[in-house]
């Protein structure tokens, strides 16, 4: 490393004690190796050390990443508790529009799984009301299922389940669960 003339030595060791003592409101005025303190004034002093300003944009923009993220995650939780990922050889029931007016309101009414191969059942309100997929000797129930909602249950003991809406209870259907052979 080259060696320091006294005047760049000097100018190390103030700018450390500026920079250690926060006194960063003025500056220095060199003249032939001698230098002068001379304070700035105030509306200066927030220009000479642009970096202040750089890390409160950092810290300005770190929070909003932050933010960013967290509402992200937010709405990803919404949207998966709302519609979590179906089993891909479950069977689907549909809760038809206008069901609320119909003699069954589910489509199909009747279905039959086998345990261990299809015994999962998916119900989707396909309604603009609200509906209930509740079982009529209490084994499951959806609770409040809004338009769009859905309801997942899997089946792991066999027979025949009758299910209602308890809002419209002229709605009902069958699930007829088999042991696999």
């Amino acid at each position: 490393m080259a060696a320091r003339t006294p005047l760049q030595e000097w100018s190390r060791r103030f700018q450390q004690y500026c920079t250690t003592t926060r006194q960063q409101n003025f500056v220095l005025i060199a003249d032939n190796e001698k230098f002068t303190k001379k304070s700035l004034p105030a509306h200066k002093a927030q220009y000479k050390y642009p970096e202040r300003k750089l890390l409160a944009s950092r810290r300005v923009l770190t929070l909003g990443c932050i933010a960013a993220f967290l509402v992200v995650l937010v709405v990803a939780s919404v949207i998966f508790r709302n519609n979590p990922p179906q089993p891909t050889n479950a069977v689907r029931v549909s809760i038809i529009p206008g069901a609320g007016s119909y003699a069954t309101g589910y489509a199909p009414d009747n279905i039959t799984v086998v345990i261990g191969v299809n015994n999962t059942v998916v119900w989707t309100n396909n309604d603009n009301e609200p509906h209930t997929v509740t079982a009529s000797d209490g084994s499951f129930d959806s609770g409040n299922m809004n338009p769009g909602a859905t309801f997942t249950y899997t089946f792991t003991k066999p027979g025949t389940y009758r299910y209602i809406c308890t809002y419209h209870p002229w709605m009902q259907g069958y699930v007829i669960v088999v042991g696999s052979s």
